[in-house]
């Protein structure tokens, strides 16, 4: 009876069985015959975790992928096979023109699965707009799943307009919840803060109001957990520590030029995610951190562990790869690397630009938000990394479809690689690695609540999994990366570590991030374990840490009057 609900869930937890289970039950009923649609339902899901979800519904659940349940990524709306449910028209607002996306009648869904539903979280995303635009039919329903919904008020828009909620607070009560109304009654709940602040108490407001909407699934209790943790790391070289200096004075003389006009507003966001992400690539790929994860790798693995580590950007795996094949003798068939699926090719005009190893992360992020060099100011002598590295062909990173990534993933699990490295955009959601022996001939017996006995786990050929990550400016990537390796149905616990370097700014990210995961936590209002990764020992230290940093750096403003109240001005652009 509810047209818009939220399967809340944390990593691991089983959410793809939940959702397949559900549909299983609503065709079994003929539900989805009410509409004359040749395509009822829709499970849109990220490009890169599509095969792996049809072979789900398909093996377990028996449903027809093809006339069922169409089971696609959120870019195909964007694309040619978009156009078949959607057009695209030009309105005036205000005196501005503005694209507006409209589904066509009689033929669209009547029900959306939105898989990882956190990806309709940036307003000004395409995805988003779609997905709002399909709220806004009348008779439709959706179905959102996530461990990640929302930390901010503005984040849940799509999911508040799916319910058709009547309001129930402020000037609007009583009135149906409309797009054209959303601002308002934004406003009205996060009141006195704003909606795009993350203020855990705003949020929780927010969740309490929407409660009914909101399905937990709770008291799932798994044989086998995750250990998560943080470790502050020194530099080992020299060269590092310069590495690290020289990218963090180039990064603060660019935010200078920002700060005194020097950069065209219409070019200060574009410049602003230009420069942040070099910056972040040249310190998550600092030669010293690829040692010391190599090396921690490599260790665990002749300790009889299957080592995973993610990563948010290509050159930083390959730094790895690189170090374990030239130092410890490992062959590239013993490591499994996930970081496509989903990513387009560079362009041409790209390609040419990419004179240096490391430039295609950079190149990458700015046309996914569709900023172009020219426009923002930057010379190629700007994008490209101060060191040469040689890169084997075999390390080069290009594009990965969705079969090799499946590959990749399955000879990890079935233990015929014992090394993992993954980026967390291709694998930030939807992906298993975790100890199991669903692909291994011996199976372990398993007990009525499901758990394996524990004296058949030694016989299972695969190994206990750990995971190394890096800073991450996200909570909500760092909450999905540490949900890879840990599963309901892992057969050991997982080791997981956070690495930060000591003395840089990366203590204070964490800090940051804290605070959102705060605002996260309100949501889920489950006790989680990715909460152990706080580095301050109390709440009042680490936001204390976090709001002095961010004050600062003039990247936030922050009213103090407001409970955990954080204004960033820095979001996480990446996501989009």
């Amino acid at each position: 009876m509810k047209h818009g609900q939220y399967l809340i869930a944390k990593p691991g937890d089983g959410k793809t069985w939940i959702i397949g289970a559900t549909l299983r039950r609503l065709i079994d009923a003929k539900w989805h015959k009410q509409t004359i649609s040749p395509w009822p339902i829709f499970l849109i899901t990220k490009a890169s975790v599509v095969l792996q979800t049809k072979e789900v519904m398909e093996n377990c659940f028996n449903i027809d992928t093809t006339f069922e349940v169409n089971i696609i990524g959120i870019d195909q709306l964007r694309s040619r096979f978009g156009e078949l449910f959607l057009t695209e028209e030009t309105v005036v607002e205000g005196g501005m023109e503005k694209l507006m996306w409209k589904w066509k009648p009689i033929i669209h869904p009547i029900l959306l699965v939105i898989d990882e539903g956190h990806i309709a979280k940036n307003e000004g995303s395409t995805q988003h707009k779609i997905l709002v635009s399909f709220c806004n039919l009348p008779n439709v329903y959706v179905i959102w799943s996530s461990a990640t919904p929302f930390t901010r008020v503005c984040e849940a828009k799509a999911f508040c307009l799916s319910t058709k909620l009547t309001i129930p607070i402020g000037v609007l009560k009583g009135r149906p919840l409309t797009e054209k109304n959303w601002d308002q009654f934004a406003n009205d709940v996060a009141f006195p803060s704003k909606p795009d602040d993350y203020n855990a108490t705003a949020v929780d407001r927010l969740t309490t109001l929407l409660d009914d909407y909101i399905v937990r699934v709770k008291g799932v209790k798994w044989q086998f957990n995750p250990i998560n943790d943080y470790e502050l790391i020194d530099f080992i070289t020299k060269e590092g520590r310069e590495f690290y200096k020289t990218a963090e004075e180039r990064y603060f003389r660019r935010m200078a030029k920002l700060k005194a006009g020097d950069i065209p507003v219409s070019a200060s966001k574009g410049y602003l995610l230009a420069i942040m992400t070099q910056y972040n690539i040249a310190a998550e790929s600092n030669p010293d951190r690829a040692k010391i994860i190599a090396q921690r790798m490599y260790h665990d693995a002749q300790e009889g562990y299957a080592p995973v580590c993610a990563m948010k950007y290509k050159i930083s795996i390959s730094r790895i790869i690189k170090i374990l094949m030239d130092e410890y003798k490992v062959k590239r068939s013993e490591i499994s690397v996930i970081w496509g699926g989903s990513q387009v090719k560079l362009t041409k005009k790209q390609e040419a630009k990419k004179s240096l190893s490391g430039n295609d992360d950079l190149l990458q992020a700015l046309s996914d938000a569709g900023v172009k060099l020219e426009d923002i100011g930057l010379s190629d002598d700007d994008v490209t990394v101060k060191e040469q590295i040689e890169f084997a062909d075999e390390l080069k990173l290009g594009t990965q479809d969705a079969k090799q990534r499946e590959l990749e993933r399955k000879n990890f699990l079935s233990g015929k690689t014992k090394y993992c490295l993954f980026s967390t955009k291709a694998g930030g959601v939807g992906l298993s690695l975790h100890h199991t022996d669903e692909l291994t001939e011996f199976k372990c017996r398993r007990k009525p609540s499901g758990y394996a006995y524990e004296e058949d786990i030694p016989l299972v050929s695969t190994r206990p999994r750990c995971l190394y990550g890096p800073p991450c400016y996200s909570a909500i990537d760092v909450v999905q990366f540490l949900g890879r390796c840990g599963r309901l149905t892992s057969l050991s616990n997982t080791r997981q570590t956070l690495m930060f370097f000591r003395g840089t700014i990366e203590e204070k990210v964490a800090a940051i991030y804290s605070v959102k995961l705060k605002c996260l936590s309100r949501v889920v209002r489950n006790r989680e374990s990715w909460e152990d990764v706080i580095l301050c020992s109390n709440e009042e230290d680490r936001e204390a840490a976090a709001m002095k940093y961010l004050q600062d750096t003039g990247n936030v403003a922050v009213d103090t009057d407001e409970d955990s109240q954080i204004t960033d001005t820095e979001s996480d652009e990446d996501d989009e």
